[in-house]
This record gives C-alpha cells, sequence and structure tokens, in this order.
C-alpha cells in the first residue's frame, strides 16, 4: 500500500503544478499580448508619419513645379524685354537720323 499512498499523493500535487503551469501560460500570453500592442501601436504611428510625409512631399512638388512655371514665364518676360528694348533702340536711332536730317536743312 505505500506504493498506491505515493501515487496518491503525486497524483494530488498534479493540480496544483498544472495550476502553476497554466497561470504562467497566462502571464506570458498576457506579455505577449501587452508587447503585441506595443508593436501595433508603433506600426500605426509609422504609418501616420508615412502618409503625413507623403502629404508633404506632394505640397513640397506642387511649390517647385510652380516656382519652375513661374521661372519660364519670367523667362519670356525677359525674352520679350529684352526684343521690346531692342525695337526701341532700334527707332531711337532712326529718330535720331531724322532729327539730324532736320537740324542739317534748318542750317
Amino acid at each position: 500500500m505505500p506504493k498506491k499512498d505515493a501515487h496518491a499523493e503525486r497524483a494530488s500535487r498534479l493540480p496544483g503544478k498544472f495550476q502553476a503551469i497554466v497561470e504562467a501560460t497566462g502571464s506570458a500570453l498576457g506579455d505577449i499580448e501587452r508587447r503585441v500592442n506595443e508593436i501595433n501601436d508603433r506600426i500605426v504611428a509609422i504609418a501616420t508619419a508615412a502618409r503625413e510625409q507623403s502629404v508633404g512631399l506632394r505640397e513640397i512638388n506642387t511649390a517647385v513645379n510652380q516656382m519652375d512655371q513661374m521661372t519660364q514665364q519670367n523667362a519670356a518676360m525677359v525674352e520679350q524685354t529684352s526684343a521690346a528694348s531692342q525695337a526701341l533702340a532700334g527707332e531711337s536711332n532712326v529718330l535720331s537720323g531724322r532729327l539730324a536730317q532736320v537740324m542739317v536743312e534748318e542750317r
């Protein structure tokens, strides 16, 4: 009978051991869940930051395109101003020549 008593004693301790294993497993799963939630929060933060950066880059791209258009418009205005200035210089030379003729004829 002593063998039977030893088995009975070991068997009576098993539920306590299983309870400890279940509690340890539950605690470990709780830690895993907390860490997964932390990782998820970080992923959400990264995704949000990436979206914000994307919006910022689109705005920068729009601004650069507008600056490029303005630069092209300015270049066109410079060409027009240069052409007008050359035409004015030519007309001024013609006018100076005619004025010189008038002055010579009056003398």
